[in-house]
């Protein structure tokens, strides 16, 4: 093994949003294990996992305006508590119910859901739908319209202390996404089974962020967005850790075997639709034998959600939806656009008292993930085994472990001979001497091996750094199951143990729970769990304290023999140590609030 005394970690290749990305070939059941590892990334991603406790949203529907054969009305109810979601709902008049139903996301149009252009035009694509049969909820982007009330679209900044809570613009609208599909399906003339989304550019993205994680959505037509080359150029199209192993071309085959339609454009990152991001997709398609379910049209136009666009998608969903194969059925016709005021939520009547800022938004949002660890805390072993099943599946993704491994170079040093030993202990650390412990270690039959966690030389001024590429952080963590990979099977017979101290205790802590390490020793450094300070300073891993922090960590690892110590007053332990005795199993942890604890001593007492 290699003596990695070089001062930098060798580091993958950046990504961003501009990275050309390839689809692999998958079979069908790569495709299924891999498309259950997209769906629960998507979730930890966007801080939608674990799912928050229901709230009732409070839905009110106002100033009707009645036209000939379809009537438009004001709507907003609450996403999360105090959060509106804000729009208008377009209904059919003189036709019989229940009714498809389309959820409609916009873009970036410079009006956003009112934008009324020959590229665009958002009421006369939901006022043709309703004409043709269907209940269209149109809503705002978080931060356009009535919603800009609440928060501010291009200037929306919850920084590193967001994200480590899970905490993001597009993880705010994709809760709009699934909640818009609760009011529709809430609706007495809805029919609950036919509910479809459809959106250009970032409404684009919308709908394939939707359409991958609600199955409620039984067809979707992204327009103008999927793309090899360009993942979207928005924050609320840029959750942290999303994109690092998969791109929107995987995002958008989630939808299979469902109906899809892809729209494309020759004018924008769209024009390679045909020959590229089509045929990947078509090929996870044809694993479900459903290739009649996915089409693609391109329109000869700049970026757009043209007429011809439209007029493509009321094709496709007429299609499936309403049973009418006959486009001519289905041609856009010229309607009258009302004012602005007219479609405003909020021009002629105040926004809610209990509408709250973004500052007060993201602190109850760190309020309810902190009610959702705890009341998830494990009370007996079956309850252990539950948490671990479900708040490990979260961790996980957060460190984003899987499906990629860097492991081009090993890392790690052997420290002594192998020789016949019993143990086999893997020593973490950031900098300081390892001879005394080594030689105490060795001293009572250990063989040592040692993996210095080294920074990696990247630019990391990338405004989007996190959605693409892991924290060196992520990439020591994974690098510490690498390693302990690679002793066990240097010393198959061994009892493996890990150490971390020396700047490597938090992150050999977080390793462990996904390691067969027997037994754990960790020097947490007395590092402060009680704020986000520490968090933001040393382990800016996004959605960390989301899904459960060092309290999930520490109970993947239980109940192995684990030693926490130098805890000082900051690193309460409390919640640990009641899972240790949950279990029945108090004797197998230690704790320490001191940083002098000999560590050998205690792997001898065992």
């Amino acid at each position: 093994m290699v003596d990695n005394s070089d001062n930098f970690r060798p580091a993958p290749p950046l990504q961003n949003l501009n990275t050309i990305r390839q689809f692999p070939e998958y079979n069908k059941q790569d495709w299924n294990e891999f498309s259950e590892y997209i769906y629960n990334h998507i979730l930890v991603s966007t801080g939608q996992y674990p799912k928050l406790e229901s709230t009732p949203l409070r839905a009110k529907i106002f100033g009707k305006i009645d036209r000939e054969d379809y009537m438009i009305e004001k709507v907003y109810f609450e996403s999360y508590p105090g959060f509106f979601c804000t729009g208008n709902l377009y209904r059919p008049k003189g036709k019989n119910p229940p009714f498809p139903a389309i959820v409609s996301p916009h873009g970036h149009w410079a009006r956003g859901r009112l934008e009324n252009t020959e590229l665009g035009s958002i009421p006369s694509r939901c006022i043709n739908f309703a004409k043709q049969g269907y209940i269209v909820f149109s809503y705002d982007m978080v931060g356009y319209n009535d919603s800009g009330n609440q928060v501010e679209h291009r200037q929306f900044n919850v920084g590193t202390q967001g994200e480590i809570w899970g905490i993001s613009l597009m993880g705010l609208q994709l809760q709009n996404g699934i909640r818009a599909i609760d009011f529709l399906q809430d609706l007495p003339d809805v029919d609950s089974d036919r509910i479809g989304c459809t959106g250009a550019s970032g409404g684009g993205t919308q709908t394939f962020m939707l359409m991958a994680v609600d199955q409620r959505i039984q067809i979707a037509a992204p327009v103008n967005m999927i793309s090899a080359h360009m993942q979207g150029g928005c924050l609320c199209e840029n959750s942290p850790n999303l994109r690092i192993d998969f791109s929107n071309i995987e995002i958008g085959a989630m939808m299979a075997p469902r109906p899809l339609l892809l729209v494309s454009a020759t004018g924008d990152w769209t024009k390679d639709t045909p020959d590229v991001e089509y045929p990947a997709i078509l090929s996870i398609y044809q694993h479900f034998e459903a290739t009649e379910k996915v089409r693609q049209v391109q329109i000869d136009a700049d970026h757009n959600y043209n007429k011809a666009s439209r007029e493509a998608v009321y094709e496709w969903f007429g299609e499936w939806f309403l049973d009418k194969s006959e486009p001519v059925e289905l041609r856009e016709q010229l309607s009258e656009i009302e004012s602005d005021e007219d479609l405003l939520v909020f021009h002629y009547r105040s926004v809610p008292y209990h509408a709250l800022s973004m500052d007060q938004l993201t602190e109850s949002l760190v309020q309810s993930a902190k009610f959702g660890i705890e009341s998830r805390k494990p009370t007996n072993a079956s309850e252990l085994r539950s948490y671990q099943k479900e708040m490990g599946k979260g961790l996980y993704h957060a460190l984003a472990l899987q499906p990629s491994q860097d492991s081009s170079e090993d890392l790690m040093q052997k420290l002594s001979n192998s020789g016949n030993v019993k143990e086999a202990t893997l020593i973490v650390y950031q900098q300081g001497e390892l001879e005394t412990l080594k030689s105490q270690l060795v001293d009572i039959g250990h063989s040592v091996f040692a993996l210095q966690l080294r920074p990696s030389i990247r630019q990391v001024e990338d405004r989007f750094f996190t959605t693409y590429n892991r924290t060196d952080q992520a990439l020591w963590i994974q690098d510490i199951l690498l390693a302990l990979d690679k002793m066990e099977k240097c010393l198959p017979q061994a009892i493996h143990n890990l150490v971390g101290i020396n700047g490597g205790g938090i992150f050999a802590m977080l390793a462990a729970g996904f390691s067969k390490a027997n037994r754990v020793v960790i020097d947490v450094e007395e590092f402060n769990t009680e704020t986000d300070d520490d968090f933001v300073e040393k382990l800016p891993i996004p959605s960390i304290r989301r899904v459960g922090g060092f309290r999930t960590a520490g109970a993947l690892i239980a109940p192995r023999s684990l030693l926490i110590f130098n805890t000082g007053s900051q690193f309460p332990t409390t919640w640990i140590s009641d899972i240790y005795r949950a279990v029945e199993k108090p004797d197998l942890l230690s704790i320490s609030e001191s940083g002098e604890v000999n560590i050998a001593d205690w792997f001898s007492l065992d």
